[in-house]
C-alpha cells in the first residue's frame, strides 16, 4: 500500500482492535482480512477472521502465536478496499 496515511489508519484500528478484545474468541476462522509487514527483511502476515475474532500470524511463512481482536476494525479495513475498488468477499 502506497498511500502512508491509509496505512498508518489500518495499522491503528488493528492494535485499538487487539487492545480491545478481553480475551473472547470462537473457533470458525473463516478470515475475509489481512495485514502483510515487511520490516527489516522480516515479512510478518497476520491472516483476519472478524467473525470468531481470531488473527492468525506468520513470520516468514511460519506460523507464530495467534491473537484475539474486536470488530472494531473492520470498517476501516473494508473502506480501505471498497476506495480501491476491491471486492469484499461475502459473508
Amino acid at each position: 500500500m502506497k498511500d502512508t496515511a491509509l496505512r498508518k489508519k489500518l495499522i491503528a484500528a488493528f492494535r485499538t482492535g487487539v487492545e480491545e478484545n478481553p480475551g473472547i474468541g470462537a473457533a470458525c476462522f473463516r478470515p475475509r482480512h489481512g495485514i502483510r509487514v515487511v520490516q527489516r527483511g522480516t515479512t510478518t502476515d497476520f491472516i483476519i477472521c472478524f467473525e470468531c475474532y481470531t488473527v492468525q500470524v506468520y513470520a516468514d511463512d511460519r506460523p507464530q502465536k495467534s491473537v484475539l481482536v474486536t470488530r472494531s476494525p473492520e470498517a476501516v479495513f473494508n473502506g480501505a478496499l471498497q476506495e480501491a475498488k476491491l471486492p469484499l468477499s461475502d459473508k
